[in-house]
């Protein structure tokens, strides 16, 4: 990813790991905010259109159960670069971006 491009993870930790950001609303992605409708299908694919976001991690039942996300990616122009055959199954998808 380029320097000073954003991340979209439900796996603690990635961001900080690979030296990236994570939207200011999405930095707390515990199963809480997704069973209380703080975090839904909607506000990942919000999140995931802003131009500063280059990839979206689905490492756990948390994003992995929006099941209409995969879709909504795609129309914000990203694909699957990698996938695990995990249970739950892991997949990351990126997209060419412009971090500013």
């Amino acid at each position: 990813l380029p320097d000073g491009a954003w991340v979209i993870s439900d796996e603690p930790g990635f961001a900080w790991v690979t030296g990236h950001r994570v939207p200011a609303d999405l930095v707390d992605a515990s199963i809480h905010r997704v069973e209380t409708g703080r975090i839904t299908v909607d506000s990942l694919a919000t999140a995931a259109a802003d131009p500063r976001v280059c990839a979206v991690q689905i490492w756990s039942p948390r994003y992995g159960g929006f099941t209409e996300l995969p879709a909504r990616l795609e129309a914000e122009g990203y694909s699957v670069t990698g996938s695990w055959d995990t249970d739950p199954p892991r997949e990351l998808w990126t997209r060419d971006c412009d971090p500013g």
